[in-house]
């Protein structure tokens, strides 16, 4: 890209992508000053041309704010010289002029559980590109997107055109963003929020480019964080802005203890499993020192993790033949573990006289065969082992630093995993104060989450929707606010020729997800909002659905650059290819995600149509397109290998 006047030359060195001329940037240790202009964004006329446009010019329309899903409306500041403890009366965003989001996707995940994803964890920050939407809809956003890696010119213009707006808007709402990447050598290994937080300069920056961007009337501005964190915290009292994720403090809640700690206090069912209300000996402070787990005690131990296993199968009568083993910190079921204890339920206890063993004697007896079972239990992550390597920590250490649940193996002739997404409002009270955002069923490879479909399906829908709400009310009681997704497993029975279905609940997350993402993209780009039933409709009163995934993997597809697919994407004449386009006119189509993963093979997507079947309809057209790609692409590079080679698929 050619630099205008104006611009600053040298972004490798700066670690500013784009900004606005009339700011002053020390990010690299070297300051750059440019002349007062005014906005001017460094976007030049040939970047602006990179990609045809989709479609005619659209005009931009308002959407409402109350189910953007990171709520804004929680961080309204008229003044950026305090930081009030309490929450402002509530106040619609609708008519602002001003609305600013810092969208800071840091993966404040275990960063020892981290790892196993690879140095391309980074990658997944991609996933909240989804508020550069906010542009495309309603003028009075401005977004400033930080990320560790440099987000791609092509990629940026991609989200901004998707409605076909003409060169002149692209360049209004490009005047709304800025990019920020703010690199640090000695840091490479940390998240981005711990960059962030020890990056004066770069936080120095972002409070004057927010201040900028919220000159005029009532302005309000927040911190889009993808979780919540103790860096995160930080960021937000030296930005003296919001947070509009659950505070570091309060993660406690989101571990696998905490979750069965708040289903249990609101009545929500969940798994037998431990530890349970009887099992405080079994508990003491994990390792890890993460600010969650400080004030509370865990199953940091095998055996006390084995002993609780024992307790619920002999005292409890529970006589499941599987468990699923949790580290608290893990996600995406990468975490979890299955036991078998087959042979331990038929086996019989004596004493040394054939008397058969009852009580404690049991317990520990049974405790003792179902700690040699650990090392072989079977990973859900393919990295982990009971010892560990020299790459990766094993998962016997992460249990001393993490601590660990264990929960019955739920079982059914039909077992489906739905899922709810939802916001604590602060600002309203009684039963609006939990917002339901969406509904979905997980789309699960074992207990790894790889998509969703969405709705989740109506035999149980309103019922899962009845446990989030009573789950976010227990939340609230916290002192939490933010988003929130309930995890359920859904088991079908059939008594009498008929089909009853029974609900529980197995997980909470206080962050963002896997779901977030999809449904943000649907529910800017349609307008609309989810009803009492979990159902998605436009203003019209249209229904919308999607069917979404982080994990096309065809590693024919291995090199691909993301700006040569997304060039091709969308400029190409053939039919077939036009019509998954997202159109703006009906409001369906595909946007795809997680692009930088291309060249490893992979990348994400999202199916919006207007029932769940033409969602699957269309996914399953782009799975066809990428399979074509990727076929076309193996046979190229077929042809160029020496005849020695081998071809490695």
């Amino acid at each position: 890209m050619e630099a205008s006047q104006g611009e600053y030359t040298n972004q490798k060195e700066s670690s500013l992508l784009h900004c606005d001329s009339s700011f002053t940037s020390s990010l690299s240790g070297e300051m750059v000053t440019v002349e007062q202009t005014p906005m001017v964004h460094s976007f030049s006329e040939d970047n602006l041309r990179t990609i045809p446009s989709q479609h005619s010019a659209r005009s931009i329309g308002q959407i409402r704010a109350d189910y953007i899903p990171f709520f804004a409306s929680h961080s309204e500041f008229v003044s950026f010289d305090v930081k009030d403890s309490s929450f402002l009366p509530h106040r619609s965003l609708r008519g602002k002029t001003s609305n600013t989001i810092v969208v800071i996707p840091s993966m404040d995940l275990d960063e020892t559980e981290l790892k196993r994803m690879g140095t391309t964890a980074e990658f997944y920050e991609e996933r909240q590109l989804y508020h550069l939407f906010l542009l495309v809809r309603d003028p009075s956003f401005k977004i400033v997107f930080l990320s560790s890696n440099p987000v791609d010119m092509i990629t940026t213009r991609y989200y901004l055109t998707l409605d076909g707006c003409s060169d002149s808007e692209l360049k209004q709402r490009l005047s709304r963003l800025v990019l920020l990447n703010p690199r640090a050598s000695d840091c490479n290994n940390h998240t981005l929020s711990q960059k962030l937080n020890q990056n004066q300069k770069v936080l120095h920056t972002i409070r004057n480019i927010v201040e900028k961007f919220s000159e005029g009337e009532s302005p309000s501005c927040g911190l889009s964080f993808f979780c919540g964190s103790e860096n995160g915290d930080d960021i937000s009292d030296k930005l003296k802005m919001r947070s509009l994720e659950a505070n570091g403090r309060h993660l406690y809640f989101g571990s696998k203890q905490g979750s069965r700690e708040i289903f249990r206090k609101c009545g929500v069912p969940c798994a037998p499993g431990t530890p349970d209300v009887e099992d405080d000996d079994l508990l003491s402070t994990p390792q890890s020192g993460h600010s969650w787990s400080r004030n509370h005690r865990f199953i940091c131990d095998p055996h006390n993790l084995a002993i609780g296993i024992a307790r619920q199968i002999v005292l409890k009568n529970v006589k499941s033949s599987k468990w699923v083993v949790k580290l608290n910190q893990g996600f995406s079921g990468k975490g979890n573990a299955c036991l078998v204890l087959d042979d331990i339920l038929e086996k019989k206890y004596t004493d040394a006289s054939g008397i058969p063993l009852l009580g404690n004697e049991l317990v520990h007896a049974v405790a003792q065969d179902i700690e040699m079972k650990f090392p072989s239990m079977n990973f859900e992550c393919k990295t982990s082992s009971w010892i560990g390597n020299a790459t990766h920590t094993g998962y016997v250490e992460q249990i001393h630093r993490l601590g660990v649940i264990a929960e019955a193996f739920v079982e059914g002739s039909v077992v489906t995993s739905p899922s709810v997404q939802a916001v604590i409002d602060p600002k309203l009270e009684g039963e609006h104060r939990i917002e339901i955002l969406s509904t979905h069923e997980q789309v699960l490879n074992g207990q790894v989450y790889t998509g969703c479909i969405n709705p989740a399906s109506e035999p149980y829908r309103s019922q899962i929707v009845m446990y989030t709400k009573r789950i976010g009310e227990a939340l609230a009681e916290q002192s939490i606010v933010g988003h929130f997704s309930s995890d359920f497993l859904a088991v079908k029975h059939c008594i009498n020729g008929i089909d009853h279905w029974s609900v529980i609940a197995i997980e909470l997350n206080l962050r963002q997800g896997g779901t977030s993402h999809p449904y943000s993209t649907m529910a800017i780009l349609c307008g609309g909002h989810t009803d009492f039933e979990g159902v998605f409709r436009t203003k019209e009163g249209k229904q919308r659905s999607y069917v979404a995934t982080d994990n096309y993997i065809d590693h024919r597809l291995h090199g691909l650059k993301s700006k040569d697919f997304l060039r091709e994407f969308s400029s190409t004449s053939e039919p077939s290819i036009r019509e998954l386009r997202w159109n703006e006119d009906t409001k369906t189509g595909v946007i795809f995600h997680l692009l930088p993963f291309l060249e490893y093979g992979k990348v994400g997507f999202t199916a919006i149509g207007e029932t769940p079947e033409e969602a699957d309809v269309l996914f399953k057209r782009v799975s066809d397109m990428l399979r074509d790609i990727a076929a076309k692409r193996h046979i190229h590079n077929s042809l160029n290998f020496p005849e020695d080679t081998p071809n490695e698929d």
